[in-house]
C-alpha cells in the first residue's frame, strides 16, 4: 500500500512539474501573440468604476476613436485703440477756445458742417494743410460733359481766398469754374484760378463775399458770353437745349441758409439737374422748377461766344 500511494504521490509531483514547464513556454507565446493582434481579453477594472455595456474596447479601436475635442481658449478681445486724429467736431470746440482764432471763422466752420457732415475730413485738416494747389482736373472729370468741382476739395479748398478759403467761400469761383470748362474744355479753368482772377481784380468782398459783377465779367482767354438772366420754366429748357447752362445765386432754403451759387446744366423727366460746388448730395438729385423758382435772387445764362 505504501509503494502505490509513494507512486501516485510520484506521477502527481511529475504531472505538475510538466504542467508548469508548459505554462512557461505558453505564457510568454500568448503575450506575443496579444501583443501583434492588439486584442485585449481581460481588462482589469477599479473595483468603484462602473462598467457600462460596450465600454470594452481593442487597442486598435481606440487608436482608432477621435481625439476628445477640447475648447479652444478664447483671447481676451483687445481694448480698441484711441485714435489720437481729432473729429472735426474736436476741431471746431478746440479753435472756439484758442484766443488767436477769430469766432467768425469759428462759426463758418460750424456752419458749414452743420449744413453738410460730407465737408468732415476737409476741416479735419483745416489749421494743418498746406495752403497751396495740389492738383488739376482729374482724368475721369475730363470725361464728363458737366463735371462738379467740390469747393473744398483738397487740390484745392484750402488755398485763400479774400479773408476765407475756397473751402468755405469759393462757391462762385467754383461754379464758374465749372461753365467755363464744361462749355470750353479748358483744363486752366480750374476753381483756384478763378479764385485768383477774382482776388486780383476786386471782385471778392472782403466781410461779404464775391460780388455778383464777377458772374458776367468773363477772362479774356474763355470765349464765353455771360447774361443776367432769371428764366421762366419754359425758357430755361429752351436755354439748356441749345447748350447753354445757368448760374443761380440762390437764398435761404434747400442748399444755404445765407447766400450760395449753383449751376443748372441740364434737365430730364423728374426735373432739373444741378452741380451744387459744396454738396455731392444735392448734386446727384433732380430738382423741379417750383423748387428752384422760390429760393433763387439772380442768375446767370453762359453760351459759347459767337466767332
Amino acid at each position: 500500500m505504501i509503494k502505490k500511494e509513494t507512486k501516485k504521490h510520484n506521477k502527481k509531483i511529475l504531472f505538475r512539474k510538466r504542467f508548469f514547464h508548459v505554462l512557461k513556454i505558453l505564457l510568454p507565446c500568448m503575450a506575443a501573440l496579444l501583443l501583434f493582434t492588439g486584442t485585449t481579453v481581460y481588462t482589469p477594472l477599479s473595483l468603484h468604476t462602473a462598467v457600462k455595456p460596450g465600454s470594452f474596447q481593442t487597442a486598435s479601436a481606440r487608436e482608432a476613436s477621435p481625439a476628445p475635442s477640447v475648447t479652444p481658449r478664447i483671447s481676451p478681445t483687445p481694448a480698441p485703440k484711441v485714435s489720437s486724429v481729432p473729429t472735426a467736431q474736436e476741431v471746431i470746440d478746440n479753435a472756439r477756445q484758442d484766443p488767436s482764432i477769430s469766432p467768425a471763422l469759428v462759426d463758418s466752420l460750424q456752419d458749414a458742417l452743420d449744413r453738410n457732415p460730407e465737408i468732415r475730413p476737409f476741416i479735419r485738416n483745416y489749421f494743418t494743410a498746406d495752403p497751396v494747389v495740389k492738383g488739376g482736373l482729374r482724368e475721369e472729370e475730363k470725361k464728363e460733359p458737366y463735371p462738379l468741382f467740390i469747393q473744398w476739395d483738397r487740390r484745392w479748398g484750402f488755398v485763400p481766398y479774400g479773408d476765407d478759403t475756397i473751402g468755405l467761400s469759393g462757391c462762385a469761383p467754383a461754379s464758374l469754374s465749372m461753365v467755363l470748362y464744361s462749355l470750353t474744355r479748358d483744363e486752366s479753368a480750374t476753381p483756384d484760378a478763378i479764385a485768383a482772377y477774382s482776388t486780383e481784380n476786386g471782385y471778392y468782398v472782403y466781410g461779404t463775399g464775391t460780388a455778383w459783377e464777377l458772374m458776367t465779367d468773363i477772362p479774356e482767354q474763355y470765349p464765353v458770353t455771360a447774361q443776367q438772366l432769371i428764366p421762366t420754366e419754359e425758357e430755361l429748357r429752351q436755354h439748356l437745349d441749345q447748350g447753354h447752362m445757368f448760374i443761380f445765386s440762390m437764398g435761404p432754403g434747400d442748399f444755404t441758409e445765407h447766400g450760395h451759387l449753383i449751376v443748372v446744366y441740364d434737365y430730364d423727366d423728374t426735373g432739373f439737374l444741378v452741380n451744387d460746388p459744396f454738396s455731392h448730395a444735392n448734386s446727384e438729385k433732380t430738382w423741379t422748377y417750383q423748387v428752384l423758382q422760390g429760393q433763387i435772387k439772380n442768375g446767370w445764362v453762359y453760351s459759347l461766344t459767337q466767332p
